[in-house]
Formats: structure tokens, C-alpha cells, sequence
């Protein structure tokens, strides 16, 4: 289970947010993502009342597998609703860090072969 905050009350735009993002299709009995094979994560959205007061101490990291995937994903989520978040980047960076359309920050990164 993961917890996402959520300011304005259990939106299913913000889950279909997700399920766009992830390429998952929603639950329409409640607010989850379930995997899409058995070793997946379930995605399960719960409301908070507590205001978001920083970054989290956890967050989600995309991994595309080409450099040009990223970008398509980048695009794909800013079209979806997110918006590019700044948290002290240098500029040279492998990932671009995004906010989701409820401020919760996650990041897009190429695969880098070792």
C-alpha cells in the first residue's frame, strides 16, 4: 500500500493520473492501482488530513529505458498534469524531478547501463 497525500478530498482525476503515468487501469470500486503482473505493487490511495509542510521522505523513481522514452514520459505527465518541481538541481543531472497534479514529487530517470 502506498500513502499519497491528497489536499482537496479523494479525487479519481488524480488516480487516473496514475494509471495514465503508470499504464495501469484503475480499480473502479475504489481509489488503487492494482500491478499489472503478480510481482507488481499495488498502488492504494488514502486520504490525510495532515497539510503537506515539505518534501517527502519517500518518493516514487521512474525508470524509462532510453533517454528519448524519459522525455516521451516527461511530456506525458506534464500533459497529464504535473509540473516540473525544483529541489536544489544542478542542471546536469540523469533524472527530472516532477510534482504530481497534489505537489507529491517524483522523478524520471533513463536507465543507465553498467
Amino acid at each position: 500500500m502506498v500513502v499519497v497525500h491528497q489536499r482537496y478530498g479523494l479525487n479519481f482525476g488524480f488516480v487516473a493520473f496514475w494509471a495514465a503515468l503508470l499504464a495501469r487501469t484503475s480499480d473502479p470500486s475504489g481509489p488503487r492501482l492494482p500491478g499489472v503482473v503478480e510481482t507488481d505493487f499495488e498502488l492504494r490511495f488514502v486520504l490525510t488530513d495532515k497539510p503537506k509542510t515539505g518534501l517527502h521522505r519517500m518518493h516514487f523513481d521512474l525508470t524509462s529505458t532510453t533517454a528519448d522514452d524519459q522525455q516521451r514520459r516527461v511530456d506525458l505527465a506534464i500533459g497529464l498534469g504535473a509540473s516540473h518541481l525544483v529541489v536544489g538541481q544542478l542542471g546536469d543531472e540523469a533524472h527530472v524531478v516532477l510534482a504530481d497534479p497534489e505537489g507529491n514529487e517524483f522523478l524520471l530517470t533513463a536507465r543507465l547501463d553498467r
